[in-house]
């Protein structure tokens, strides 16, 4: 995991001249994907999500309130603490499902592996 990206001063990592706001890793507009956050969070915490995030994140209540809503986006910080937290295995498989990177099968391939491995100990 100590690789990192190297990119020349001032040179933003955009393939082949697209943006964010015109198309996103997984094919889908950036900007027609607005709720995703709320969706998951409300999937997943279907009991007073906002105050679940809260819960688990530590965050503050009102913003994890308004994350969960909708009304605004977590940051990529937030999104860092609630995946590395104790809960945070549900959300990172909502975030990564229909995800077609090699990496990405190769890591769920392996997971499987693992898994049968454990079972026929």
């Amino acid at each position: 995991m100590g690789a990192s990206v190297q990119a020349g001063a001032g040179t933003a990592i955009i393939p082949r001249g697209t943006s964010a706001v015109e198309k996103s890793a997984d094919g889908k507009s950036a900007v027609g994907d607005r709720g995703w956050f709320a969706e998951m969070a409300q999937a997943l915490l279907p009991e007073k999500p906002g105050t679940a995030l809260w819960t688990i994140t530590g965050y503050d209540e009102r913003l994890c309130q308004r994350y969960a809503a909708g009304h605004v986006k977590p940051s990529a910080y937030f999104l860092r603490v609630l995946i590395r937290s104790g809960q945070g295995e549900p959300f990172f498989l909502a975030l990564m499902d229909g995800c077609a990177a090699p990496w990405w099968i190769d890591m769920q391939r392996h997971a499987r592996m693992g898994a049968a491995a454990d079972k026929a100990r």
